[in-house]
């Protein structure tokens, strides 16, 4: 889609809340309102690989709350998920190699 960005990490007047959070359960879920837009429900269920690595499972559930929430939610598929997550793979790795 020409002039549409699939990714909403840069949502400038979204609102983070936690839904829910265990730390014993390494879970956590998030809603984020996008006033007008959209609201969005992520989970993120970590679980350790070994002492050096972690599986991080990251789901995404949306609602439209607009046409433009709509057509967002009309347009993030399969394939555009994985581009996404696979983004904010990239983001924590990097950030994970400086610390």
């Amino acid at each position: 889609m020409i002039g549409i960005r699939m990714h909403d990490h840069a949502a400038s007047d979204a609102i983070w809340l936690v839904k829910r959070h265990q730390p014993s359960d390494y879970l956590v879920e998030f809603y984020k309102v996008e006033p007008k837009d959209k609201v969005g429900i992520i989970t993120v269920q970590c679980s350790a690989l070994s002492e050096t690595n972690t599986n991080v499972n990251v789901s995404y559930e949306y609602v439209a709350l607009s046409d433009k929430g709509t057509e967002f939610i009309r347009s993030f598929t399969s394939q555009e998920y994985q581009k996404f997550i696979g983004e904010w793979k990239q983001l924590l790795e990097t950030y994970f190699a400086k610390t």
